[in-house]
């Protein structure tokens, strides 16, 4: 018994989980469908508890200039403490940040402290357009196409509807000529209660989704006995 509610899209998610590669996967979303990357690191995290393991967040606050020393030193004895207890993935969610700052450089930094280690991280990050100044992003906007870095590589989206907020009101001239004006305003939301995700493992790609929300983080049963280590 695992402590985490079940999920029609539990399957969905374990299967996603296994097949994460050793290394660096870059999960990617859209500005506007931001809330589906810290929903889809609680799901995996939900996955990893079912299937007798856990997940662990890791939470920095490093620019650029600090990862190579600091960074580097604190995700490394991260990952070894936590490996010790049988976690093979470990959540970086962009973010949860400040700073958030994360390129391709500090990418292969942490590759390369992961991939020695035998174990996985998700780079949860926001696809932005080339245009908006970083030259070296993990993951960018290409004309409504989310291209990322590495080569196993996972794209969120979400549900999105489109509404019509249009309207007509009558109106008069100063001649005394009555007229109609039609305004006409479209707006576009997420629907809050699904997404889909697109995973590139070892050049194989695969569709899930409508996948559910998760608002909350997933803890394990034993959860209390580390409350230290915040996952």
């Amino acid at each position: 018994m695992t402590g985490t509610p079940p999920s029609p899209d539990d399957r969905d998610f374990e299967k996603i989980y296994w097949n994460i590669p050793v290394g660096v996967t870059v999960v990617a979303a859209k500005l506007d469908h931001s809330e589906t990357l810290r929903s889809f690191c609680y799901s995996l995290k939900g996955a990893a508890i079912r299937l007798g393991s856990n997940a662990m967040f890791f939470f920095w606050h490093y620019s650029k200039r600090n990862w190579p020393d600091r960074g580097v030193r604190h995700l490394r004895n991260f990952v070894e403490k936590h490996k010790g207890n049988g976690v093979r993935l470990f959540l970086m969610d962009e973010s949860a940040q400040a700073p958030s700052y994360v390129d391709r450089e500090v990418a292969q930094l942490i590759r390369e402290i992961v991939e020695p280690a035998g174990v996985s991280v998700i780079l949860a990050v926001t696809a932005s357009s080339p245009a908006e100044g970083d030259e070296r992003p993990v993951a960018v906007l290409q004309g409504g196409t989310i291209e990322c870095m590495p080569p196993s590589a996972i794209a969120l989206h979400g549900h999105s509807i489109t509404r019509d907020l249009g309207g007509e009101f009558a109106a008069g001239t100063a001649s005394g000529q009555g007229l109609i004006v039609r305004v006409t305003h479209l707006t576009t939301e997420l629907v809050r209660d699904a997404y889909f995700a697109t995973t590139c493992f070892r050049g194989q790609v695969e569709e899930y989704g409508p996948l559910s929300f998760l608002e909350k983080c997933p803890q394990p049963p034993d959860s209390g006995a580390d409350r230290t280590a915040r996952v």
